[in-house]
């Protein structure tokens, strides 16, 4: 893969969750399920529908445009053409060529405006460099910057105006980095994020930080601790797991109602618990259980567990279930 190669704006969408999901696009690599970006198609088509046919009644004639038909002679109409965002691809090999383009060249009258579709109801960050990309990929057809884009938002599909402008040098640090992406050949370092729940390549990420015993396995660990432990040299949860030392325990008072400070989550307990292949519980677990406890014990062996709630009566009927040697507990309170 060289640096030559367009940039879709779902590379660039996955750049800003995930590097390496980024590089397992940009090289073409199949994930081994399609269910999240599947859904995600299908939820962003729906609603792109049903937005353009709701902005149509208040815009007549609204209708985006794929990339494809942009060109740098739209003719003498002055009216607004928008472009979708979905469609865009930005060459890096033509932004070395050209110069570098600002807001100010937009005064040539070219009238392109890009637009984003979300589904969601609460704007993300990461929406404006998206439209930004847009915007950028566009001035290299037309050789001006767009002053502003559009995001369609949210269930009433609200609009925003989102200025250019403000998000072009961190947009265009972002395109810089993902060119250097395609052009190195070695694989960007894994590390496990949040994306992972909602992304394809999960399975496959999380089988080979668990076979490196990556140190990215601990969820809780934020993205400032990970860097914090690796330049002191910890790679791994098994190497963290030996800094780990029990703490003194403070001194409560027989008469003290709580502990005025709770247990901190500590990185290292877990990294040895994960070693351990254990649990390990901190401090002495005290469990309030007022009134009296009713326990339900059910043929397999599983049990359901109520307790007496105050000002309440509970009422318990076990009633025969459909399939014979089963018994289902009902409480009703009363």
């Amino acid at each position: 893969m060289d640096g030559g190669t367009p940039i879709t704006l779902a590379v660039f969408s996955a750049y800003l969750k995930c590097v390496s999901k980024a590089h397992l696009l940009i090289t073409g690599q199949s994930a081994p399920s399609s269910y999240f970006v599947n859904n995600e198609a299908f939820i962003t088509e729906g609603y792109r529908s049903r937005a353009v046919r709701h902005l149509q009644e208040s815009l007549p004639g609204f209708e985006p445009i794929a990339f494809s038909d942009v060109t740098r002679d739209i003719g003498d109409h002055q009216t607004t053409s928008y472009v979708d965002c979905g469609t865009v691809t930005y060459s890096c090999l033509e932004a070395r060529a050209r110069r570098k383009l600002t807001t100010r060249d937009a005064a040539s009258g070219h009238n392109y405006t890009p637009v984003l579709f979300s589904a969601l109801d609460k704007p993300d960050p990461s929406d404006n460099l998206l439209i930004c990309f847009g915007a950028l990929a566009i001035s290299q057809v037309i050789g001006t910057l767009p002053k502003v884009g559009r995001l369609i938002y949210g269930e009433c599909h609200r609009s925003k105006n989102v200025k250019i402008s403000d998000h072009v040098t961190r947009t265009q640090q972002i395109i810089d980095k993902i060119s250097l992406l395609c052009a190195n050949p070695e694989p960007p370092r894994l590390v496990l994020n949040k994306h992972c729940a909602v992304c394809d390549f999960q399975s496959r990420c999380r089988g080979i930080a668990a076979e490196h015993d990556d140190l990215s396995q601990l969820t809780a660990i934020s993205p400032k601790e990970l860097a914090r432990y690796n330049e002191k040299g910890i790679f791994t949860v098994t190497q963290l797991s030996y800094g780990y030392r029990p703490r003194r325990r403070r001194r409560i008072k027989p008469d003290a109602k709580h502990d005025r400070h709770p247990a901190r989550h500590d990185h290292k307990l877990k990294a040895l618990a994960i070693k351990k292949a254990q649990i390990h519980v901190v401090g002495v677990p005290s469990l309030d259980i007022r009134g009296t406890p009713v326990f339900l014990v059910r043929p397999d062996g599983a049990y359901h567990q109520w307790r007496k709630v105050p000002s309440r009566e509970l009422s318990i009927d076990l009633v025969a279930d459909e399939r014979p040697g089963r018994a289902t507990g009902l409480v009703e309170a009363s």
